[in-house]
């Protein structure tokens, strides 16, 4: 069954009528929850292709043509998109390659609890230094008003 809610969700990727979407009559007579998957985040024969953040970077997320979409029970989607480790050994989530061993889980870890973004007191003092000269200044200007111009949906800035 899909809700008020839901059909929100869907209306904001199909860019055209929601009912030629495929398995869209049997998600609103059936009781059981359905999502909507893109058909372009795997390949044909199943492997990763584009991720969410890819597809919306290349703005191939939103407004999709109803052929691109189509809606799954709640548990296979998630099948789909969170494979479990005996399907695909050596993979997370997202679909990319980690590895397993003992100084890749290292690497790894320190990578996700930020340990390699602590700066020595060298490069603090070389960016205070940058940050208070005029190019520095103007750098942090320009990358202010791109954020900016890029949240309003702006091209040209």
């Amino acid at each position: 069954m899909l809700t008020k809610r839901q059909l929100l969700h869907i209306k904001s990727y199909c860019r055209d009528d929601i009912t030629k979407i495929e398995n869209y009559d049997k998600a609103i007579a059936d009781n059981e929850t359905w999502e909507c998957h893109h058909r372009l985040e795997l390949t044909i024969d199943g492997q990763f292709a584009h991720t969410e953040d890819s597809l919306d970077r290349l703005n191939m997320y939103y407004h999709r043509p109803y052929y691109e979409l189509i809606l799954l029970p709640l548990q296979e989607h998630h099948d789909i998109h969170k494979p479990t480790r005996e399907k695909f050994p050596g993979h997370r989530f997202d679909g990319t390659y980690h590895p397993r061993s003992e100084e890749g889980l290292k690497q790894w870890t320190e990578k996700m609890t930020g340990k390699h973004w602590k700066l020595t007191d060298e490069a603090k003092d070389k960016q205070k230094r940058y940050a208070c000269t005029p190019e520095g200044r103007e750098a942090k200007r320009r990358a202010s008003l791109i954020r900016w111009g890029k949240q309003r949906g702006l091209t040209n800035v």
